[in-house]
């Protein structure tokens, strides 16, 4: 197994919170513009079920659940993979420089991961309107890239202090 700087692992680690976030983010984008589209996808909607059948009404609806899976996505960031991040972070820098790939991933970050991809791809396999997964997915999506930053910011905390 190769063995790299511990700056260049912990990218690593934020390239692949980056990677899921933006696949579940533009898959949650997608469902909240698809869900404005067209007469058929509005009767699916949540929005449209409580609220009305009006296209204009639909896309301000769309972009609140937007704004709420932003807020929702970077709170969630910011209270909890940040402690992740850190954890995971901390985990690289006990190891050893040079250290191997599979540092970079404990299981217990590996399990997250997949299960917030799985929530993405589990909520497709039920009845729930299509403006309700876009926002889930979108949240998802943001908390992940936003999470990414941890990391990012933590390479290159962890690059100066190697340096000094």
């Amino acid at each position: 197994m190769p063995k790299l700087k511990q700056p260049t692992l912990i990218v690593i680690s934020g390239l692949v919170w980056f990677a899921m976030g933006f696949w579940l983010f533009s898959k949650g984008i997608n469902f909240l513009i698809t869900s404005t589209k067209t007469l058929d996808a509005l009767k699916e909607t949540l929005i449209i079920k409580n609220f009305t059948l009006d296209p204009q009404r639909a896309q301000e609806m769309a972009i609140m659940f937007l704004l709420g899976a932003l807020l929702v996505g970077y709170l969630k960031a910011r209270v909890i993979l940040s402690k992740t991040a850190n954890r995971v972070i901390q985990n690289i820098v006990s190891k050893e420089n040079p250290a191997p790939l599979s540092a970079a991933f404990e299981k217990k970050t590996i399990i997250l991961i997949l299960v917030m991809g799985g929530i993405g791809m589990l909520i497709n396999l039920t009845g729930m309107p299509i403006d309700l997964r876009g926002f889930i997915d979108t949240a998802i999506g943001a908390a992940l890239i936003n999470g990414a930053s941890f990391f990012f910011r933590g390479a290159k905390k962890v690059k100066e202090s190697l340096a000094a």
